[in-house]
């Protein structure tokens, strides 16, 4: 394969990860997971609403700078009604994850996926995947990674899809 064929592939799959909320929407899969209180969480049950999904782990740095700077956009778009579930994609032990969550002052439902099958349902396979639903139940946007910056592009995601101010 030539240089160009390799580099036109390439950048059109670069493309396709990089616009995400520019291309053609998809169903977002739905799952059951338990919460750490082993409450069950339906996706489905959040139809209507929209969703904001972030996969990560323990071991993941960038994931732990990440999650306080959800749990405020929590604060300001669950009164929208807009679902926040982090799913925490090791087998960690529970009273584990709870001592972590709580001490990242985390209060948004976190679910454990012990089996690894909705990371896989989401094609999870570096952390973290933050990922935001539609009422409607579409993947909106999915982004990897960790960046202050994300945090405003999520906030203004959230506001467009509640009828929301963008602005904290």
């Amino acid at each position: 394969m030539s240089f160009f064929k390799i580099m036109s592939v390439f950048a059109i799959c670069a493309g396709c990860i990089g616009c995400a909320g520019r291309r053609e929407q998809t169903v977002a899969p739905d799952f059951l997971l338990n919460d750490l209180q082993d409450r069950r969480f339906y996706l489905s049950s959040c139809k209507g609403k929209a969703v904001l999904l972030n996969f990560w782990s323990t071991h993941c740095a960038p994931c732990m700078e990440e999650m306080p700077h959800l749990e405020k956009l929590y604060g300001e778009f669950s009164k929208q009604g807009v679902v926040f579930a982090g799913i925490c994609i090791d087998p960690a032990e529970a009273g584990y994850l709870e001592t972590l969550v709580h001490g990242l002052g985390v209060t948004y439902p976190v679910l454990a996926d012990i089996s690894g099958r909705t990371a896989a349902l989401y094609a999870v396979t570096a952390v973290p995947v933050t990922i935001i639903i539609s009422p409607e139940g579409m993947i909106h946007s999915r982004t990897t990674g960790y960046r202050e910056a994300y945090i405003q592009r999520f906030r203004e995601q959230l506001a467009s899809l509640t009828g929301a101010s963008g602005t904290p």
